[in-house]
């Protein structure tokens, strides 16, 4: 059976969550409705509403929701820095100075993970103007099954409503300031070439492999909660994800820059091929050496 919900639903307040428990809903500012393509939009809520009527009878009734206010984009960000962080992924740790990521490297994560869910949290506001929809996985707490943990999250992009973009005010007023607390003037600047850089290579990607921008997802995998890594999470989520991208004739566009953890073997198991790389080299301000970002794309269907 198909659950219908109108697209306005998604303005409605849910219940909010936090980095690890979440509190009563409070008056935290709503985020603005995705800029994505609207069909696509009721027909991921939709799949969610049928993913969450599935697992309700579940151990501890996990559901899947979109962050609709900042409370839980600040639970999604901060779940998901620590999760890069405590995996020593270089793109995330390149910016950061030398004393840090020797920090990190020795066990002492929390101060990188304090600095960089500034940055993190920026990109997940950003993404909003460009499609991008920010996930969380939730279970009701055990210990007080009237609140709910987050247990995963991640962020990808979607086929857009209008190319409006992101203003220049939003991106100074508050990218450039997560940025400058988190790396300082010229690490900043470096970390933004980089970002940049990126994004031109990805997109010049995209149009090298002559995939359309309404038929491409920007992807990025669910991160999860240390204490639920290994339960099944992040795969039950991507079975979902793949089967909505497939029905709807898809492209999958992936950036993996951890491949000690996330090898081609992983990729190509869910259908992904690798089609190029982004390298960055040595420098004064990239306190990791020398790194790779792969790219993946995923055909509809997965190739098959």
């Amino acid at each position: 059976m198909t659950v219908q919900r109108p697209v306005a639903a998604f303005a409605q307040p849910v219940a909010s969550a936090a980095s690890q428990a979440a509190p009563p809903h409070s008056a935290s500012p709503a985020l603005p409705p995705p800029n994505m393509r609207p069909d696509l939009l009721q027909s991921l809520l939709e799949t969610f509403d049928q993913y969450n009527l599935r697992a309700q009878h579940e151990p501890g009734e996990p559901r899947i929701e979109i962050a609709r206010d900042l409370v839980q984009l600040r639970a999604a960000a901060t779940l998901m820095t620590q999760a890069f962080v405590r995996q020593r992924d270089k793109g995330w740790l390149a910016w950061l100075r030398p004393a840090q990521v020797q920090r990190i490297h020795a066990g002492d994560a929390a101060s990188a993970e304090r600095q960089l869910t500034r940055v993190m949290l920026y990109l997940l506001r950003a993404a909003t103007f460009s499609g991008g929809i920010t996930i969380l996985e939730t279970a009701r707490d055990p210990a007080d099954p009237q609140r709910r943990i987050v247990r995963g999250a991640g962020m990808s992009e979607f086929p857009v409503a209008s190319d409006t973009g992101e203003s220049v005010f939003h991106k100074y007023c508050f990218g450039a300031w997560a940025a400058l607390r988190s790396y300082g003037l010229l690490r900043a600047l470096a970390a933004d070439r980089a970002y940049r850089a990126l994004a031109a290579a990805t997109e010049q990607m995209r149009q090298r492999e002559g995939i359309d921008a309404q038929r491409c997802v920007r992807a990025g995998m669910l991160c999860v909660h240390p204490d639920y890594e290994g339960t099944g999470i992040a795969h039950r989520v991507f079975v979902m994800f793949q089967g909505f991208t497939d029905r709807h004739g898809l492209y999958c566009l992936m950036q993996s820059s951890n491949p000690e953890r996330n090898d081609e073997r992983v990729f190509k198991h869910w259908g992904f091929r690798h089609v190029g790389e982004y390298c960055y080299g040595a420098s004064r301000f990239n306190s990791v050496g020398a790194y790779a970002i792969k790219l993946l794309v995923r055909p509809p269907g997965g190739g098959h």
